[in-house]
């Protein structure tokens, strides 16, 4: 009610509005001529003909945000923006255009060939986006063996400065060709190989090279002729010469470039140029395909499996037509779609701005544009049928392999969310952990995370002490404060600030269990206790301490941790400091210790600290610390609440042996929970689980085995990568 009534008051006028789930993350970015009635459309009484992932959408709303703009120019080119910054999850959206690549040329008098991953405004000519680098690379590669366009850069640098006049060019008796400065650089090694042109050398001359690079530029423009004949021309001479090999390399490039011919079903030069968009809906997904029409040929086919959901083809172009020809090198003058979005004359405004010329969005339904936009469809229905069937599969699968996991290992359910563990290290050096996660049987590499071990000294190799701090600090994320909190009064304790009265009572606990009161006031208000029966049974205490002599800033102790000896033992202390340690939201807390409770402070969040501030050393001269006493520090901004950690597994699966295993149910079971857990030996495969000596048995091609071993190779793999990355920084340092 609150929503409807906030959206009430939304204002009337063109603009973006964004859905925002319960953790602020942006759901759905829109635009609208009118944003009030686009917002009360959602949330009105649901409409029977809404699709499921509106009402999926609907189910997460928690709050909105508009921005209003001028126009719905201004409105369309703020939700592209809005769209690839958030990629929210319900928009229609091109997977990842950080994967496109571009064929750039230069505008300079020797121009550079090269590929690129953004577009600028630099005058150089753009040929893209091409979905493979690889496939990119390779079609240069190709044109390279027939036009011989590559040289080397340091030649363009001295060539393309003599022309700009950077650089005197010396009167000699010299052809034109070796009048140029670059004759004056060595040979490159690509040159003597024969991958350089040989500018480098004086070789070739300004004509000739710019001759070559606008066959190349003519090839991207879908003109292939050029380079079929020169193609031909090229294998000819090389038969004459008995060079068979080059021959046979020659024939290999004609078959390819005939074969790119092979696919021009439709070809009409007065049809000029225009881009085909086929679009295909299945299950609420959306596949697109473009087709290239240049000079009235088919010169390429680009097919998208997008990201998100949608109920109609129309509000798939409205999406995905402004985020394409956003970083589209070339616009044509036509697009052809199969309907014609409601923002049509928007898009086409969008449109002119990124081409700097007219452009229309037509939906012919007769004629040979309504036959090409027919094959577009038709590759688009085609390949979304493909995929579904590949989803099916893939499905059928992973169902059968999380039934078969729970069968085989006991488990009480599917498990929906399985965690594998894995300790890497180099001899003892820079002992790194790993969390892999599978959701549904898929690996989710967000959700992956590593951890450096705190408590394992350098050259010490101890993987199981390592493994029990890994899952220690993994753990402590799935306990609540406030249901820990319940827990505890359910056993008669309670928590709270200390009163003044309850000073006798902490100078008394002081006497008996410590003997850091010295000199220090004890101001009762910083006291955290811990009553039973009202009786003090447990507290902790931040402790201010002078940065330095005169400054007013100060850093923060934590001191005093004490428990009754008849509550020891079952984790009160460190439930007192984590229940303090929610109060910190930024800063640093250091603690000074035994060196044998640092695993029980590393457990809560604090690691050790070799450089530690001066105003600690004068600390603990202060108070006569022992030599061995270890420093540690606990950083707010290491320990903000994490999505993955904060999800309960459903499975844990540990690489390693029986031993392995035991360390991690002890582990587990230290912090109260009930988790099942499995381990993988990796030199027989087996897998072991509590309560049985021997393996459990799988069947033969088990595709529940083959999950957890894809899972613990990942495991495996970011371990190492992590290790690998902390070894190179030390190495640099």
């Amino acid at each position: 009610m609150q929503l409807k009534a906030r959206i009430a008051k939304a204002p009337s006028k063109a603009g973006v509005y964004r859905w925002i789930g319960s953790p602020g993350d942006i759901l759905y970015v829109g635009k609208a001529k009118n944003l009030r009635k686009r917002l009360q459309s959602y949330v009105s009484k649901t409409n029977v003909s809404d699709g499921p992932w509106k009402k999926a959408l609907r189910a997460h709303i928690k709050d909105f945000d508009v921005t209003v703009t001028g126009s719905e120019l201004e409105a369309l080119v703020l939700e592209t923006n809005l769209i690839k910054q958030h990629r929210p999850k319900y928009n229609v959206m091109m997977k990842d255009d950080k994967n496109y690549v571009y064929v750039r040329i230069s505008n300079q008098e020797f121009p550079k060939v090269e590929i690129v991953r953004q577009m600028e405004h630099d005058g150089a000519r753009y040929f893209g986006p091409f979905l493979s680098s690889f496939e990119t690379r390779r079609t240069l590669d190709m044109l390279d063996a027939i036009f011989h366009f590559r040289v080397c850069g340091e030649s363009l640098r001295v060539m393309n400065h003599s022309e700009a006049g950077s650089i005197s060019v010396p009167k000699t008796n010299q052809s034109p060709v070796h009048q140029s400065p670059v004759a004056r650089l060595r040979p490159c090694l690509d040159f003597h190989i024969g991958k350089c042109a040989g500018l480098c050398a004086g070789a070739i001359a300004k004509e000739q090279y710019r001759e070559s690079v606008e066959h190349v530029a003519d090839f991207f423009r879908g003109d292939r002729d050029p380079v079929r004949r020169r193609t031909q021309e090229l294998m000819k001479e090389a038969a004459a010469a008995r060079k068979f090999e080059k021959a046979a390399h020659l024939r290999d490039v004609l078959a390819v470039i005939d074969a790119m011919e092979e696919t021009q079903r439709v070809s009409d030069p007065s049809e000029g140029d225009s881009d085909v968009w086929g679009v295909a809906l299945l299950s609420g997904r959306a596949q697109a395909v473009l087709m290239r029409q240049r000079s009235g040929r088919i010169i390429g086919e680009q097919s998208m499996e997008l990201a998100g959901f949608a109920e109609t083809v129309a509000e798939v172009l409205e999406q995905i037509l402004p985020q394409y020809y956003d970083i589209a090198a070339d616009i044509p003058p036509l697009i052809l779609v199969p309907e014609e979005p409601a923002d049509g004359p928007a898009i086409e405004a969008l449109l002119r701005l990124h081409g700097a010329h007219a452009v229309t969005l037509r939906a012919p339904e007769r004629g040979k544009k309504s036959k090409l936009l027919e094959l577009a469809k038709e590759n688009a229905e085609r390949k979304a049928e493909q995929r579904e069937a590949k989803w099916e599969a893939e499905a059928r699968n992973t169902k059968n392999a999380l039934e078969e996991l729970q069968q085989t290992l006991c488990l009480p359910s599917a498990p929906v969310r399985i965690e594998c563990y894995d300790i890497s290290h180099l001899g003892g050096t820079e002992t790194v952990g790993s969390m892999a996660v599978a959701l549904g049987g898929k690996v989710q590499t967000a959700h992956y995370r590593s951890f450096t071990l705190r408590t394992i000294k350098e050259g010490v190799i101890d993987d199981y002490r390592a493994l029990r701090e890994v899952l220690l600090r993994r753990l402590k994320h799935l306990k609540d404060i406030k249901e820990e909190e319940k827990a505890w009064k359910e056993e008669g304790i309670t928590f709270g600030k200390a009163r003044k009265a309850d000073l006798p009572r902490i100078i008394e606990l002081f006497h008996t269990y410590a003997d850091d009161i010295g000199a220090d006031n004890i101001p009762v208000k910083d006291f955290l206790v811990a009553r039973h029966s009202d009786v003090i049974v447990a507290f902790a205490r931040f402790f201010p301490l002078k940065s330095d002599k005169g400054s007013k800033s100060t850093l923060t102790l934590l001191r005093s941790v004490l428990v009754v000896k008849e509550f020891r033992g079952q984790r009160l202390g460190q439930f007192l400091v984590r229940k303090m340690l929610t109060q910190v939201k930024k800063g640093k807390i250091y603690i000074t210790i035994n060196p044998e409770l640092e695993e029980y402070y590393a457990q809560v969040g604090f690691r050790h600290v070799i450089k530690h501030p001066p105003a600690i050393d004068e600390f603990l001269r202060s108070h006569s610390a022992k030599p061995d006493t270890l420093v540690m520090m606990y950083e707010a901004i290491a320990h903000k609440p994490d999505a993955s950690l904060a999800s309960r597994p459903d499975l844990i699966l540990i690489d390693g042996g029986k031993g392995q295993l035991a360390t991690a149910v002890e582990a587990v079971s230290s912090m109260l929970f009930d988790i099942p857990i499995a381990s993988l030996a990796k030199r027989e495969e087996e897998v072991f689980i509590t309560g049985h000596s021997d393996p459990v048995h799988f069947p033969k091609e088990s595709q529940g085995k083959f999950l957890l071993m894809r899972l613990r190779d990942e495991a495996h793999r970011f371990a190492n990568r992590h290790r690998e990355k902390r070894i190179s920084k030390k190495i640099f340092a």
